[in-house]
Formats: C-alpha cells, structure tokens, sequence
C-alpha cells in the first residue's frame, strides 16, 4: 500500500539535503566579486569610473591589469624584476594616484602607485590599493596617470576592483562541508519517498 506520508517526509528529508549546496551556490554564483573592469585611457588627467555595488562586508583590491605581452618588459616597467639583473636598463614606467569615494566619504585619499603584487596568471595584475567595502554601498575611482610607458599602454591597461578572495573561499569551503550533511539526507529522503511510493 502507497504511503504518501512517507513520500512527505522523504521529500522534507531531500529538500533539507539540498538546501545547504544550493545556498552555498547562490552565494558563490549570483554574488558579483568583481564589480568594476573598465578600460584605462591614459594622458586623460583625472578619470572618473562609473559608480559599481559591493556585494560583501569585506576587503577590496582595486588593480591595473595588463595583457601579457613581452612580460620580462612589462614587469620590468612596473617595479618588479622577475629574473635578477634583468632591470639594469629599464627605468620604471608607471606612476599613477588613486582616490575611491562613496557617497559620504573619501575611502581612499591619494594614493600613490607602490609595486605591490605581480601575477602572470593570464595577465600582469599590479595592484594599486585596497579599501573596505560595505555591502550594498555604491563606489567610485578616481585615478590619475602621471606615466604610462608606451609598451603598457599597447598591453591595453584595465582598472579592475575585486573582492578579497576570503569573501567566497569561505563558501567554497563551507561548500565542501555541507555535502556531508546533504548526501546522508538526500540518500535518506530518497529512500522514503521509494517506500512510499512502492508501499
């Protein structure tokens, strides 16, 4: 005999299961951690970017990216000598000033550009101040560049402003954890629900 109280319960029991991954999910796909990526023009004075939306409570880098293009070079232009001695003849190529604002107050005041971080994961990303970001608030750069050697210029510059990888390593983990609470209910659920069904 078909029991649909069994089918219920089993149901509960699977959506409990799931409901840990999924909100977990929601977290890591529908929170936006890179909420403004916007050409530089540079020789353009001051220049001001679109206000952008922090999704989190948290720390936020904001960064110049460039295309990987002669990458010894490019290194060398922003301060950072990936193979000692390699430098010798190059002068650093970029000076640049950071200001970020939201809608009551300066967050960040003139800052200067420091070699701070190099990467060559897909692009050389510098990074040229953090601030930290309220969710839900609206922001805005800006930047300045007093020097931008023709060969960073060429590699298409980019202001990128990023949320700090602690914003969803912490889901991504949490993630991982969850599947030990989810797989034993689902399993559970399903069960049931097979009962009820074939009674």
């Amino acid at each position: 005999m078909k029991s649909p109280r069994l089918v219920a319960v089993g149901s509960i029991l699977a959506l409990l299961g799931l409901w840990p991954v999924l909100y977990c999910e929601y977290h890591l796909r529908f929170h936006n951690r890179s909420p403004l990526t916007i050409a530089v023009q540079p020789n353009s004075g001051w220049m001001r970017t679109p206000e952008f939306l922090t999704d989190f409570t948290e720390l936020y880098v904001v960064s110049l990216a460039f295309d990987r293009k002669d990458i010894g070079r490019v290194a060398c232009l922003i301060g950072e000598e990936s193979v000692r001695g390699s430098c010798k003849e190059t002068a650093t190529g970029l000076d640049v000033e950071l200001n970020v604002f939201n809608r009551h107050r300066l967050v960040l005041d003139r800052v200067d550009y420091r070699q701070s971080l190099f990467s060559d994961s897909g692009e050389v990303d510098i990074e040229l101040g953090r601030f930290e970001g309220t969710r839900g608030e609206l922001y805005w750069l800006e930047l300045r560049i007093h020097k931008m050697a023709p060969e960073l210029v060429a590699a298409h510059p980019r202001l990128k402003v990023k949320a700090n990888r602690k914003a969803w390593e912490n889901w991504i983990e949490l993630e991982g954890y969850s599947i030990y609470i989810s797989v034993p209910l689902i399993w559970a659920g399903a069960g049931r629900i097979r009962k009820g069904v074939r009674g």
